[in-house]
């Protein structure tokens, strides 16, 4: 979906490098409190919920499917060729995922659960087509904080080297504030809205290998992405709801592009 890739997060490139960063020494995981302090979420009046099955730009079209009857993503379809599956294990926890363009498997993660609670590491492959032989591309660890969103991102190396560490740091209502590492700092702020993906199991999960904007939109949704170090990476969102108070439209602006997506949802029963 060609139109809406330049929607998908700058600031995720620090989520996914990593060969090129040095060892670091890890933050305080914990923003301290100011004294203007984002406002909670208000409750819907319509208490159904609902999950984002289109999101349509420009002629091109991203479609989501999911396990029938649960909010379970399996599949993310773009028009322009390229597809992610996502699987699931016995306990309902992301047991794999894997990344295809034109019909063709070139990128695996897998994820591991050694509670069963929550998913604390993710190693990532890359798959060569032609060969079809898959080669280690490193993994990282996840650190969770009270609230059970996750804190610390821990990036390791084939040779189990450390090599990046990234800290989570969120507002009151818990959505995303900042993300922060030794090279970068990028800022977040949101709606009071319905996210568009806050019914979406495990969406915060599928931030840390996907690049669509939306999956952050985890409690509430997006109005502003800050970068630190580079104004071009920052975009403005504004919405128009629909009468559930979920966007139905997403106008999407940085300082080279703007674009409008009109998105679909289905309910949940």
């Amino acid at each position: 979906m060609k139109s809406i890739k330049p929607l998908h997060f700058v600031a995720l490139c620090a989520f996914i490098v990593l060969l090129s960063c040095k060892k670091e020494t890890k933050p305080q995981t914990e923003e301290p409190k100011s004294k203007k302090e984002e406002p909670v979420s208000p409750q819907p009046t319509d208490q159904g919920k609902y999950i984002p099955i289109k999101l349509e730009a420009n002629g091109t079209t991203l479609t989501l499917k999911y396990k029938e009857n649960s909010a379970l993503l399996t599949e993310i379809t773009d028009s322009d060729g390229s597809k992610t599956t996502i699987m699931y294990n016995a306990d309902g926890f992301p047991q794999k995922l894997e990344k295809y363009k034109n019909g063709k498997l070139f990128f695996i993660d897998y994820y591991e659960q050694k509670d069963k609670k929550l998913t604390n590491k993710i190693q990532s492959f890359d798959h060569d087509a032609i060969t079809n032989r898959t080669s280690p591309n490193g993994y990282y660890t996840l650190t969770y904080n009270d609230q059970l969103r996750i804190s610390t991102i821990d990036y390791y190396n084939n040779n189990k080297a450390l090599i990046k560490t990234s800290n989570l740091y969120y507002s009151e209502s818990l959505n995303l504030s900042k993300i922060s590492s030794i090279h970068s700092k990028t800022s977040y702020t949101y709606d009071l809205k319905n996210g568009i993906s806050s019914n979406i199991t495990f969406s915060e999960l599928f931030t840390l290998q996907l690049e669509h904007w939306f999956l952050r939109c985890i409690n509430n949704n997006l109005t502003t992405i800050l970068s630190q170090e580079n104004n071009e990476n920052n975009i403005d969102f504004s919405y128009e709801y629909n009468d559930n108070g979920y966007p139905s439209k997403a106008i999407l602006t940085s300082v080279k592009n703007k674009q409008s997506i009109i998105i679909t949802y289905k309910r949940l029963e």
